[in-house]
């Protein structure tokens, strides 16, 4: 069987909408009406921001119910309504037989616990404002500047966003697909639910919660670490236990993780089975978004809203959410970020030479010289990184190697290929100004003998594979990058 006739399996529970009716089985208390929204909101959304997988649904509504609570209520941010004992001394925790710390900036401080948290000196009535200002204002890890920062960037919305710097980074994603600028009005975060669960979900976005989320059922060690410090209850819970436990009874259930197909191969990939793992993820982003034009910020289409929030999502030199994906070559942005879902090294870049452990780009010498991650191969194999190098410019090309044309042409897929995401046909010799540099793996991965290309591998068509199945639209041959 030739690799054109190969279908990906996509799970359909991953790319189905959330439903109210789902939401009633996490959130009894909630209105119909909220569910319906935060339903609505998170639908929308979850394609661009990869979080339309059963895991990360599972994930995010986990958090939601621990912090927002069984009926949703946003109420006013984080409360604040703390007693001076709970601030001067702490809050017991018998499992731990000591007091735990609420903030450090109260600890030990009896003047401002016993003015401000519910003392008689105030009536027993807390003055939740100065207590934020004085546990967060001055907190720089929260990026927040003093004065009423404490208390405006306190945490809400559906996960408790906190501190000047998270609502920055997710004002990014507010202004860009609401145009509400949160900055300027962070209560929109506690009395809006569609920013709430938006700004939530972008939280989970630039946290890179969304692709941690994937695979694992550790709550505690994974996913809570990534979204605030373990808080000790009242009675000496903690919210992390309760967010696993969330997860373990109700959220996992709900979108049934068990059943997820996401990661998995069907019948027909089984032969792919230990060969070159990130291929999987590169099929499957060509199953869904190969073929289309990498189109422009003025003139987007579904390959470039990929690029933006998936590819360049990347920690790189150049390239971000707001790059125009027709002025940026994303070749190696796309193989960094397929390589990096797969969990194998790379060097995060959005240069293709930079796949090479010799090419330095400042210059030979420079200390400065970033990891490659990748070891060089003397003989091709399936799914190896190929990087091109111009021959009288700066610059190259980078792609997966998927096999040969009988005539024992070079056919790779990989993005930023003819514009689009697709198979090409190259000259192993060199062509379109191009030659090949060489041939990689990843540092992290170990040879395996099932990696060499099969007979039917070594004589496929590049135009009937990017007229097949394998792309979510027929792409076109074009060796041009």
């Amino acid at each position: 069987m030739e690799r054109g006739d190969v279908q990906h399996l996509s799970c359909p529970r991953c790319k189905a909408p959330v439903t109210k009716d789902q939401l009633k089985k996490i959130f009894p208390k909630a209105t119909d009406e909220t569910l319906t929204i935060v339903a609505t909101s998170y639908t929308k959304y979850m394609e661009d921001l990869q979080m339309d997988t059963c895991w990360n649904k599972a994930h995010f509504f986990a958090q939601a119910k621990v912090e927002g609570g069984e009926k949703i209520e946003l109420k006013k941010g984080e409360s604040m309504d703390y007693s001076a004992e709970d601030l001067y001394k702490g809050r017991w925790n018998p499992k731990k037989n000591k007091y735990v710390t609420l903030f450090s900036a109260f600890k030990g401080n009896y003047e401002d616990s016993y003015n401000y948290g519910r003392s008689s000196r105030n009536n027993y009535t807390a003055n939740q404002k100065m207590i934020a200002n004085i546990a967060y204002s001055n907190r720089k890890d929260l990026g927040n500047l003093g004065g009423d920062d404490g208390w405006n960037f306190r945490g809400k919305g559906l996960i408790q966003l906190t501190g000047r710097d998270n609502y920055s980074k997710a004002n990014v994603f507010t202004k860009k697909y609401e145009n509400v600028d949160i900055l300027a009005n962070s209560d929109l975060v506690a009395h809006d639910l569609k920013i709430a669960v938006l700004s939530s979900m972008a939280f989970f976005v630039f946290r890179n919660i969304n692709i941690k989320a994937n695979g694992t059922k550790n709550v505690i060690n994974d996913i809570c670490p990534l979204v605030g410090n373990d808080v000790t209850l009242a009675g000496g819970k903690t919210n992390h236990k309760e967010k696993q436990d969330a997860f373990d009874k109700y959220t996992s259930v709900v979108f049934q993780i068990d059943k997820c197909l996401w990661g998995k191969l069907d019948n027909s990939l089984k032969h792919m089975d230990g060969r070159g793992p990130w291929m999987k993820i590169v099929l499957d982003e060509a199953k869904n978004y190969g073929g289309y034009n990498e189109g422009s910020n003025k003139n987007q289409t579904k390959l470039t809203k990929r690029i933006k929030n998936a590819y360049f999502s990347i920690k790189n030199e150049a390239a971000s959410s707001s790059s125009d994906p027709s002025s940026i070559s994303w070749c190696a942005c796309f193989a960094s970020w397929c390589l990096q879902q797969a969990g194998y090294g790379n060097p995060s870049s959005c240069r293709a030479l930079e796949f090479d452990p010799n090419y330095i780009h400042e210059g030979p010498g420079n200390p400065e010289k970033k990891p490659a991650h990748m070891r060089k191969i003397s003989e091709p194999v399936y799914g190896c990184i190929i990087v091109w190098k111009n021959n009288k410019k700066a610059g190259g090309h980078v792609a997966f190697y998927f096999g040969k044309t009988k005539e024992g042409n070079v056919i790779p897929i990989g993005g930023n290929q003819g514009q689009s995401l697709q198979f090409s046909n190259r000259n192993p010799n060199g062509d379109y100004g191009q030659k090949i540099v060489g041939y990689y793996l990843p540092d992290d991965y170990e040879e395996n003998p099932k990696d060499k290309f099969t007979d039917d591998e070594l004589k496929l068509d590049p135009v009937k594979l990017n007229k097949s199945d394998l792309l979510a639209k027929n792409g076109f041959v074009s060796g041009a990058t």
